[in-house]
Formats: structure tokens, C-alpha cells, sequence
């Protein structure tokens, strides 16, 4: 987490604090980057950015630094500031200056407009702060959108801007008397975030405008702050190092973005081509399953008409069988009838013949004697 730039003959000023694990970890500040100021000892002044998410009290903390009513501070939700606004006086001798921002979560502003509103503080700061603070509520869960802040505060000025960066805690009346790092040792994201602004925080109690020991306790912490790095102030070169970078970045997602909306467009083509694909083969299924289907009715068809031809030939079939049966019956009985009919005729003819061959045989006889 720790980046580390020196320059030839650069003063380096230790500072150690606890990590997570228990273990000391060395700040190292560097003077380059970084545009000297007078010495820290001296009455020069301060300038000081105030960051954070919508309704934390960043316009009550700069009022309390200030010492007087300088910014507009509503107890609600909704934003109250929506552009940078600098307001400057004396405090404990020296002369400071307080930029209040709008909040990272504001409903009001479309992204862009509000990451630009935001960057413009340096430049109302300039020639740069000494220290960015960023807040928090004090008696507030370190939420998802707690932890977004501070990438979004990289985004707009540099990753090297947490050196410059103190994490001020407001409404400090409402920890009832219980020490701060008892939350921060409970919270290993505010922990590591704490971690990477150099160990330094501060909490402050905006109902008490009047204890000026707590805003001393901060500008002696900006001091030290300003010592760490060398005695400067985050500078125009980081800002536009931030800047660059920001533009790459932005570069780098628009053609992100391109990439991902041909890769859409191939996809939907693709899915596009693949759904017509889908709808002519079950266009041709469905083609083939009607085909199918009216062949199928087609010989049900011609066998119904062949069982209704072979049910009319059989009927056919059966009335000439009942019509030549009848026939054959009346011909039975005609025949029945004609033999008794001619029955006693044929007895007749038979008495006739036996009579002629017994004439026959008595003439042969008689012949027979003649012979003899």
C-alpha cells in the first residue's frame, strides 16, 4: 500500500502507527510532488478541502474550523451544497482556507458534472491544499457506500492523494464518551482506509463551536501531515498526473465500452442469427410435421373410401347371392314340381318298353324252337 517517489537529497520524517495486525508500520513522506510551503512552525496558512458523501456535516466541520458561519448546514439528507465554495479567516493566528464540496451521493447532479464540480476545489484552493479531509459520521456504519468514497476520491485526484488526507469524523458529541478507535479496531475496512491516509484521523464535535482546542488538535495534525511530506502541498504536477490518468482512464473505458457494445452487437447478431436459424428449422419441422400430417390424412382418406367401396361391394355381393339364391331356390321348385308332373308319363314308358321286350323276347324264343 505504501508507494514510495524520492528525489536526490530528499528530507525523509518517519512517522509509525499500528497496522491491523498489531505490527508498526513507517510512513515515509517525500518531498517530491510536492511544492514547499514556509516551515510549519511559521503563522503561514492552510488550505484545507472538505470531501465526503451527502449529509456527513462537511459544511458544519468547515464552519467549526472557520469559527464562524460561513457555509450553509442543514440537518437532513438531501443535499444542501451543490458547487465548490471557499470561504477564508483567521484561526489561531494563522490564515485559513476551507473549500466545501458537494456530496459524492448526490441526487441531483449527474456523475460527470459532479466529478468535474468536485475537482474544480483545487483549483479554489490553489496553488493546491495542504490537506483533503475526508468525512465520516462518527456514530454512521462503514457501509458499501462509505467505502466507494474514497476510490471515488483517487478517481478525481491521483492515487497518491490519501498522503495528503485526513479522516475527519463528525458528530463526536454522540460517541457518549467512548474512544473512536474502539469503532475503527471493530471495522477492518475504515481500519485499512485509516491505514492508507498515514494512520491520521480526528473527530469533531460541531455543536461545540466554542472548543477551538479540537480545531487546533486538527491543524497541528495537517502540520504534521504537511511535515510527512516534506513540507509541500498536493501540487498542480499531481492534480494533473490525476488528470492524465483520468483521461486514460476514461479513454480506456470508452473503448471498453466500444469493445463491449461490438462484442453486444456481435452477440445480439449472433443470437439474432441464431433465432431466424431456430425459426426456419422449426418453420421446416413444423412444414414437415403439416406435410406429414396431411399425408397421413390423405390415407385415411382414400381407406375410409377403400372400406366404403369394399362395404358396398361386399352389400353388392350379398344382395346378388340372397337375389341367386332365390333364383336357385324357384328353380329347385320348378324342377320339383316338373318331376311330379312327369313322374306318372315316365311310368307309362317304362310298362310300354317291358312289354316290347317281352314281344322281343317271345319272338326269340319262337325262333329259337323253329331252329331246334
Amino acid at each position: 500500500w505504501l508507494k514510495l517517489v524520492l528525489k536526490p537529497k530528499a528530507r525523509l520524517e518517519l512517522n509509525t502507527f499500528p497496522s491491523s495486525e498489531g505490527r508498526m508500520f513507517r510512513q515515509i513522506p517525500v518531498s517530491a510532488c510536492a511544492e514547499p510551503d514556509t516551515h510549519v512552525s511559521s503563522l503561514s496558512s492552510r488550505r484545507i478541502v472538505l470531501l465526503g458523501k451527502t449529509g456527513v456535516g462537511k459544511s458544519a466541520a468547515g464552519n467549526t474550523i472557520l469559527g464562524q458561519k460561513e457555509f450553509i448546514s442543514q440537518r437532513c439528507t438531501n443535499t444542501v451544497t451543490s458547487e465548490c465554495l471557499e470561504k477564508k479567516n483567521t484561526v489561531s493566528g494563522r490564515y485559513v482556507s476551507v473549500v466545501d464540496t458537494p456530496g459524492f451521493i448526490n441526487s441531483k447532479m449527474k456523475h460527470e458534472e459532479l466529478m468535474t464540480e468536485i475537482a474544480r476545489s483545487f483549483y479554489l484552493s490553489s496553488p493546491g491544499p495542504h490537506g483533503f479531509l475526508i468525512v465520516f459520521k462518527a456514530d454512521d456504519r462503514f457501509t458499501e457506500d462509505e467505502l466507494q468514497i474514497p476510490q471515488k476520491i483517487e478517481m478525481i485526484f491521483g492515487q497518491k492523494v490519501l498522503k495528503y488526507s485526513i479522516i475527519l469524523f463528525t458528530r463526536g458529541d454522540q460517541l457518549d464518551g467512548e474512544p473512536i478507535e474502539n469503532d475503527i479496531e471493530k471495522n477492518s475496512r475504515l481500519r485499512h482506509l485509516i491505514q492508507q491516509c498515514g494512520g491520521r484521523y480526528h473527530v469533531l464535535n460541531n455543536k461545540d463551536e466554542n472548543n477551538r482546542e479540537q480545531v487546533n488538535d486538527l491543524l497541528k495534525k495537517i502540520d504534521t501531515m504537511i511535515e510527512q511530506n516534506g513540507g509541500g502541498h498536493y501540487s498542480n504536477q499531481l492534480f494533473q498526473e490525476a488528470e492524465r490518468f483520468r483521461r486514460e482512464e476514461d479513454e480506456r473505458r470508452q473503448q471498453e465500452e466500444k469493445q463491449r457494445q461490438e462484442i453486444e452487437r456481435v452477440r445480439k447478431e449472433e443470437e439474432k442469427r441464431k433465432q431466424e436459424e431456430k425459426q426456419r428449422q422449426e418453420e421446416h419441422t413444423r412444414k414437415q410435421q403439416e406435410d406429414k400430417r396431411k399425408q397421413e390424412e390423405k390415407e385415411r382418406k382414400q381407406e375410409k373410401l377403400k372400406q366404403e367401396e369394399i362395404e358396398r361391394v361386399r352389400k353388392e355381393t350379398e344382395k346378388i347371392k340372397a337375389e341367386y339364391d332365390a333364383q336357385h331356390f324357384e328353380l329347385q321348385k320348378l324342377k320339383a314340381e316338373r318331376k311330379r308332373e312327369e313322374k306318372p308319363f315316365l311310368l307309362l314308358n317304362s310298362t310300354k318298353n317291358k312289354c316290347k321286350y317281352f314281344l322281343i323276347f317271345r319272338q326269340f324264343l319262337l325262333l329259337i324252337a323253329i331252329k331246334i
